[in-house]
């Protein structure tokens, strides 16, 4: 078994476990990773997963991966994380480019991504965001694509507004009420999965 490492908070004086921050440069094909000052580069598939594990599970302190949300890529892989039992923070992409910016990094690739990801986890003692749930990552999916749909017939509405065309207006109409049952059978759906 591999030593508990701990460092002490002055401040507070309790014990802190220590942990290796990865940061994780999430692409459709490719996961770009820092970890200890060395960058590796995976496919994001199972395969590729599995390896990245590996690497994981080499490091004497338990690994916290930390990746900017970017939709549905990582969307996927929060369960990935989760059935590994790897603690992760998902990042809005703002702070992580205002981050680089103090650093004076202006450079964007993958890897210098992932090695700025690696050092914010560093530099501020991220944490596990909240306990995530099956449950949890099932509404956010459905929340994701009821925002979609909301702000689909919101155009829709502003097209119906500016159009004077007889045809048009018509069309328009008629998606629009596609639309609203999209977002009805969604809104129900979502209600069963909460009292559920």
């Amino acid at each position: 078994m591999k030593p508990n490492k701990t460092k002490i908070n002055r401040e507070v004086g309790e014990n802190i476990p220590q942990k290796n921050y990865a940061g994780v440069d999430i692409s459709k094909d490719y996961l770009d990773i820092c970890l200890q000052h060395k960058t590796y580069r995976f496919t994001n598939n199972k395969t590729g997963h599995k390896n990245m594990f590996r690497l994981f599970e080499k490091q004497e302190q338990p690994v916290h991966v930390v990746y900017e949300s970017t939709g549905y890529l990582s969307r996927r892989l929060i369960p990935v994380f989760m059935d590994a039992n790897i603690s992760q923070t998902c990042l809005n992409p703002v702070r992580v480019r205002n981050y680089a910016r103090s650093e004076g990094l202006q450079a964007k690739t993958d890897r210098l991504d992932a090695q700025v990801l690696c050092q914010l986890g560093k530099d501020k003692q991220l944490e596990q965001d909240y306990p995530l749930t099956r449950e949890i990552l099932q509404l956010k999916e459905y929340e994701s694509v009821l925002t979609f749909y909301v702000k689909r017939r919101a155009q829709l509405k502003n097209e119906q507004k500016a159009t004077n065309q007889p045809f048009l207006k018509q069309q328009l109409d008629q998606a629009l009420k596609q639309e609203e049952k999209r977002i009805e059978a969604l809104q129900v759906q979502m209600e069963k999965l909460i009292k559920s």
